[in-house]
């Protein structure tokens, strides 16, 4: 009798246990298949198109946001005359058309962007397109891009490139946090919220009828019709907030710079200035933007051990552009334009309000 009983809550476990493989496996296709599905050239120009006619916001997930802006970018500019083209990475994000309303820009920025990719970015855009006159190429310092390795890469756009993924990276994604948020939300407002009620769009709704939905859009996180970025998820710094940050001595910052004992890397000045000559052949030029820094972040590291690294790169890069004339534009001393801690998310992400008292220094 016991062993028979034992027998049968054995059974019982495994039942459960395979019950529950099932499942998980289940919800991991369907995640991987309402994902990957979308990876379709169609289905992005479906999103692009949905842009262009609502002039919405497209949210973006971290997991495929670099992919979104990269073809987003490459069918923009492939189809618009555009005269100006911002590089870097999401310190430079906030920068949209109003605030350098003389010019048809396009912010071609994406997040955590190496400098050596916005400059093969470039290079592949001006040789493309000859409607770009200027070109400004943000130069994050604070975030040791320009100390980083040199690689010289060729930019292909990413349709000659349609690389198989992986079954074990799909995996790999389906089971990501993000990504079950994402996938969970959509059904739950699909499944609970009344139809009426907007969606962000986003990559899990392209080519949906929930993506293309020609409703009002409400703020959200993602990106503009002109390539910049919407951080309605983020807040402003509080003063508190602002203090314990520069309290706690932007050590991560000042690492960037101490390891590199302020050297940059000579191949992206050589690179900047063959472009530059190209532009100035078409009456325009390049401009080295440095991104804003929290006010008083860079008065901190000048008094710290770390300021002849600073000095070094800040004297390296002067030299630079005074003899080729070039434009540089340095507005690591957020204060001196007045922006306030306010107009900041974090130490070195700041809002388009504080971009629109720095640009207007931007002489094009």
């Amino acid at each position: 009798m016991i062993i028979k009983m034992h027998n049968q809550y054995f059974r019982f476990i495994l039942g459960v246990l395979g019950l529950s493989a099932l499942l998980i496996t289940f919800i991991v296709l369907y995640i991987i298949n309402v994902t990957f599905a979308q990876e379709e050239e169609t289905q992005y120009q479906k999103a692009f198109e949905w842009q262009m006619k609502h002039r919405g916001v497209v949210g973006i997930t971290d997991s495929i946001s670099e992919t979104y802006k990269q073809k987003f970018t490459d069918f923009m500019v492939e189809r618009n005359k555009y005269d100006t083209l911002l590089f870097g990475s999401s310190t430079v994000m906030a920068i949209a058309t109003p605030l350098l309303p003389k010019h048809k820009i396009f912010n071609a920025a994406k997040n955590s962007n190496p400098l050596y990719d916005s400059i093969s970015k470039a290079q592949y855009y001006i040789a493309k397109n000859e409607n770009i006159k200027y070109v400004v190429i943000g130069f994050d310092w604070a975030l040791g891009k320009p100390y980083q390795k040199y690689i010289k890469s060729q930019y292909e756009p990413l349709e000659t490139r349609r690389n198989e993924i992986a079954l074990s990276a799909k995996i790999k994604d389906a089971v990501s946090y993000l990504r079950v948020k994402v996938v969970v939300g959509n059904l739950y407002e699909k499944w609970f919220k009344r139809p009426e009620v907007y969606q962000c769009p986003n990559e899990d709704t392209i080519g949906t009828d929930a993506f293309f939905t020609p409703l009002v859009p409400r703020n959200c996180h993602g990106f503009r019709i002109d390539g910049s970025a919407v951080f309605t998820n983020k807040k402003n710094l509080n003063e508190k907030e602002a203090e314990n940050i520069l309290n706690a001595g932007l050590v991560e910052y000042r690492k960037m710079i101490s390891d590199s004992k302020g050297v940059i890397e000579p191949g992206y000045l050589e690179d900047i200035q063959k472009m530059d000559e190209v532009l100035k052949q078409r009456g325009g030029k390049i401009m080295i933007l440095i991104p804003p820094l929290i006010p008083g972040g860079v008065e901190l590291i000048e008094k710290s051990e770390d300021a002849l690294y600073l000095k070094r790169t800040m004297d390296r890069l002067t030299e630079f552009t005074a003899q080729h004339k070039i434009e540089l534009l340095d507005a690591s001393k957020s204060e001196k334009f007045g922006c306030k801690s306010a107009e900041f998310i974090d130490a070195h992400h700041a809002f388009p309000s504080c971009f629109e008292k720095i640009l207007p220094s931007l002489l094009f």
